[in-house]
């Protein structure tokens, strides 16, 4: 019986660790980014076959809003990135502005 007890131990042990895993901000984090690059992608995927039912099924508009994509990332990507770092964040959140104040108070409202 004492390695029925073992056994026991080991699988409360597991089951405990696995739950606090899950419920961690790191596994949430991670659940978070994957289901967005899904979302992402499905939209992408669905726009793709939009166009081609739009074009007559043929690809050229669907390469053409792919081009369009990645040329805007390539061309806008960098200076909005630098224009990002360069302007202080979560200006909203602060309660010393008046603003702050309103959006914490709707924060609040809808939180209870």
């Amino acid at each position: 019986m004492d390695g029925w007890n073992t056994v026991m131990h080991r699988n409360m042990f597991l089951t405990e660790s696995v739950l606090i895993y899950l419920n961690s901000p790191k596994f949430l984090i991670y659940v978070s980014g994957a289901l967005s690059m899904w979302g992402n992608r499905m939209w992408h995927f669905a726009i793709s076959v939009f166009l081609v039912e739009l074009y007559g099924r043929n690809l050229l508009l669907t390469a053409v809003f792919g081009l369009v994509v990645a040329g805007s990332v390539l061309l806008f990507g960098a200076p909005i990135g630098d224009w990002v770092d360069r302007h202080p964040r979560n200006k909203g959140n602060d309660p010393l502005l008046a603003d702050g104040v309103q959006i914490r108070d709707v924060q609040v409202a809808k939180s209870g």
